[in-house]
Protein backbone atom coordinates (compact mmCIF):
# COMPACT_ATOMS: atom_id res chain seq x y z
CA UNK A 1 0.00 0.00 0.00
CA UNK A 2 1.30 3.45 -1.07
CA UNK A 3 2.32 6.21 1.74
CA UNK A 4 -0.55 8.64 -0.05
CA UNK A 5 -3.02 6.08 0.25
CA UNK A 6 -2.51 5.76 4.19
CA UNK A 7 -2.30 8.88 4.48
CA UNK A 8 -5.49 9.42 2.80
CA UNK A 9 -7.61 6.71 4.73
CA UNK A 10 -6.04 8.36 7.73
CA UNK A 11 -7.48 11.72 7.49
CA UNK A 12 -10.78 10.01 6.22
CA UNK A 13 -11.26 7.95 9.41
CA UNK A 14 -10.15 10.93 11.42
CA UNK A 15 -13.03 13.24 9.78
CA UNK A 16 -15.42 10.48 10.60
CA UNK A 17 -14.06 10.47 14.43
CA UNK A 18 -14.21 14.48 14.20
CA UNK A 19 -17.68 15.18 12.56
CA UNK A 20 -21.24 16.48 13.37
CA UNK A 21 -22.90 16.03 10.29
CA UNK A 22 -24.92 18.97 8.93
CA UNK A 23 -28.46 17.63 10.07
CA UNK A 24 -27.07 17.22 13.87
CA UNK A 25 -25.54 20.68 13.66
CA UNK A 26 -29.50 21.92 12.20
CA UNK A 27 -30.85 20.04 15.60
CA UNK A 28 -28.70 21.11 18.27
CA UNK A 29 -28.75 24.64 16.50
CA UNK A 30 -32.57 24.65 16.91
CA UNK A 31 -32.55 23.38 20.12
CA UNK A 32 -30.17 26.38 21.52
CA UNK A 33 -31.10 29.18 19.57
CA UNK A 34 -34.82 28.08 21.66
CA UNK A 35 -33.50 27.71 25.00
CA UNK A 36 -29.97 29.38 25.32
CA UNK A 37 -30.93 31.63 28.11
CA UNK A 38 -33.17 29.05 29.95
CA UNK A 39 -29.66 26.87 29.69
CA UNK A 40 -27.64 29.17 32.02
CA UNK A 41 -30.29 30.15 34.39
CA UNK A 42 -29.99 33.41 32.83
CA UNK A 43 -31.61 36.46 34.12
CA UNK A 44 -31.55 39.58 31.97
CA UNK A 45 -29.48 42.75 32.73
CA UNK A 46 -27.63 45.58 31.88
CA UNK A 47 -24.65 44.73 32.90
CA UNK A 48 -24.76 41.32 33.17
CA UNK A 49 -25.75 40.51 28.77
CA UNK A 50 -25.57 37.12 27.38
CA UNK A 51 -23.09 37.97 24.58
CA UNK A 52 -22.04 34.39 23.45
CA UNK A 53 -22.63 30.51 24.34
CA UNK A 54 -19.32 28.04 25.61
CA UNK A 55 -19.22 24.77 23.73
CA UNK A 56 -17.59 22.05 24.98
CA UNK A 57 -14.21 20.86 22.26
CA UNK A 58 -15.57 16.95 22.71
CA UNK A 59 -18.82 15.62 22.51
CA UNK A 60 -20.59 15.08 25.61
CA UNK A 61 -20.50 11.55 27.04
CA UNK A 62 -23.66 9.72 27.29
CA UNK A 63 -23.78 6.84 30.32
CA UNK A 64 -25.80 3.46 29.19
CA UNK A 65 -27.09 3.31 32.72
CA UNK A 66 -29.33 6.28 31.56
CA UNK A 67 -31.41 4.61 28.53
CA UNK A 68 -34.56 3.79 30.89
CA UNK A 69 -34.86 7.50 30.55
CA UNK A 70 -35.73 6.88 26.63
CA UNK A 71 -39.53 6.27 27.75
CA UNK A 72 -40.18 8.93 30.00
CA UNK A 73 -39.95 11.83 27.58
CA UNK A 74 -43.67 12.00 27.07
CA UNK A 75 -43.87 11.29 23.65
CA UNK A 76 -43.83 7.93 21.64
CA UNK A 77 -39.55 7.67 20.84
CA UNK A 78 -38.89 5.08 18.28
CA UNK A 79 -36.66 2.84 18.45
CA UNK A 80 -34.81 3.29 16.00
CA UNK A 81 -34.20 6.90 17.37
CA UNK A 82 -32.56 5.24 20.43
CA UNK A 83 -30.27 2.92 18.49
CA UNK A 84 -29.28 5.67 16.41
CA UNK A 85 -28.46 7.78 19.24
CA UNK A 86 -26.53 4.73 20.81
CA UNK A 87 -24.57 3.77 18.18
CA UNK A 88 -23.61 7.54 17.57
CA UNK A 89 -22.19 8.16 21.21
CA UNK A 90 -20.13 5.12 21.28
CA UNK A 91 -17.33 7.38 22.63
CA UNK A 92 -16.59 11.01 22.37
CA UNK A 93 -16.26 13.14 19.13
CA UNK A 94 -14.61 16.34 18.66
CA UNK A 95 -16.81 19.29 18.07
CA UNK A 96 -16.30 20.79 14.64
CA UNK A 97 -17.15 24.30 13.35
CA UNK A 98 -20.35 23.10 11.56
CA UNK A 99 -22.10 24.23 14.77
CA UNK A 100 -24.30 27.20 14.30
CA UNK A 101 -26.48 29.64 16.69
CA UNK A 102 -28.17 33.29 16.60
CA UNK A 103 -25.77 33.54 19.70
CA UNK A 104 -22.28 33.62 18.48
CA UNK A 105 -20.30 31.11 20.38
CA UNK A 106 -16.92 29.92 21.03
CA UNK A 107 -15.40 25.67 21.21
CA UNK A 108 -13.13 25.75 23.96
CA UNK A 109 -10.73 22.63 24.09
CA UNK A 110 -11.14 20.34 25.65
CA UNK A 111 -7.46 19.88 27.59
CA UNK A 112 -8.65 24.03 28.32
CA UNK A 113 -11.57 22.47 29.96
CA UNK A 114 -10.84 19.93 32.10
CA UNK A 115 -8.30 22.51 33.64
CA UNK A 116 -11.25 24.74 33.82
CA UNK A 117 -13.57 22.86 35.48
CA UNK A 118 -10.50 20.99 37.56
CA UNK A 119 -10.50 24.90 38.85
CA UNK A 120 -14.44 24.74 39.37
CA UNK A 121 -14.45 26.23 42.98
CA UNK A 122 -12.59 29.57 41.41
CA UNK A 123 -14.94 31.00 39.34
CA UNK A 124 -12.56 34.53 39.41
CA UNK A 125 -9.40 32.75 37.17
CA UNK A 126 -12.39 31.09 35.31
CA UNK A 127 -13.97 34.67 34.34
CA UNK A 128 -10.48 36.54 34.26
CA UNK A 129 -10.54 34.20 30.89
CA UNK A 130 -13.50 34.41 29.57
CA UNK A 131 -15.50 37.32 31.12
CA UNK A 132 -18.29 36.88 28.94
CA UNK A 133 -18.98 33.11 30.55
CA UNK A 134 -22.40 32.44 31.73
CA UNK A 135 -21.54 28.29 31.38
CA UNK A 136 -20.43 25.92 29.23
CA UNK A 137 -22.58 23.47 26.98
CA UNK A 138 -21.87 19.60 25.82
CA UNK A 139 -23.81 18.13 23.26
CA UNK A 140 -24.15 14.55 22.41
CA UNK A 141 -24.14 13.51 18.68
CA UNK A 142 -27.53 13.02 17.46
CA UNK A 143 -29.36 10.27 17.07
CA UNK A 144 -32.55 10.13 14.22
CA UNK A 145 -35.24 7.53 13.19
CA UNK A 146 -34.93 6.29 9.53
CA UNK A 147 -36.91 8.98 8.00
CA UNK A 148 -34.89 11.67 9.87
CA UNK A 149 -38.27 13.56 11.83
CA UNK A 150 -37.22 12.83 14.76
CA UNK A 151 -34.46 13.43 16.70
CA UNK A 152 -32.16 12.14 20.15
CA UNK A 153 -30.07 14.42 22.28
CA UNK A 154 -28.09 14.56 25.25
CA UNK A 155 -27.25 18.31 26.68
CA UNK A 156 -25.44 18.84 29.66
CA UNK A 157 -24.26 22.54 30.92
CA UNK A 158 -22.12 23.49 33.90
CA UNK A 159 -22.68 27.45 35.02
CA UNK A 160 -22.20 28.80 38.32
CA UNK A 161 -25.83 30.03 38.32
CA UNK A 162 -27.31 26.89 37.55
CA UNK A 163 -25.12 24.32 38.74
CA UNK A 164 -24.54 21.22 36.31
CA UNK A 165 -27.19 19.44 34.24
CA UNK A 166 -27.54 16.50 32.20
CA UNK A 167 -31.29 16.57 30.26
CA UNK A 168 -32.28 13.96 27.36
CA UNK A 169 -34.07 16.23 24.40
CA UNK A 170 -36.26 14.64 21.67
CA UNK A 171 -36.87 16.93 18.95
CA UNK A 172 -39.33 16.21 15.93
CA UNK A 173 -38.95 17.54 12.45
CA UNK A 174 -42.47 19.90 11.65
CA UNK A 175 -42.35 21.68 8.23
CA UNK A 176 -38.46 21.68 7.48
CA UNK A 177 -38.09 22.93 11.67
CA UNK A 178 -36.55 20.89 14.40
CA UNK A 179 -38.90 21.51 17.83
CA UNK A 180 -38.38 20.43 21.15
CA UNK A 181 -41.42 17.36 21.45
CA UNK A 182 -39.92 16.24 25.37
CA UNK A 183 -37.28 16.48 28.25
CA UNK A 184 -36.54 14.64 30.92
CA UNK A 185 -33.45 15.66 33.20
CA UNK A 186 -31.36 12.70 34.09
CA UNK A 187 -29.07 14.03 36.52
CA UNK A 188 -27.90 17.11 38.61
CA UNK A 189 -25.29 18.49 40.64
Amino acid sequence: MSLLLIVVMAIAQSACRSSIDIEEATVIGAYVNANFKKLFGYIESDDNPLKIVYIGGVTSGFQPRWKASFSELGTAIQTDTTESFLQRNDREYEVNSSLSFKIPHRIIPEAKLKKMIGEASNWTSIYREYPALHGILWFSRVGFDARRTQALLYVSNFSQRAGREGWLILMQKERRTWREAGRKMIWTD
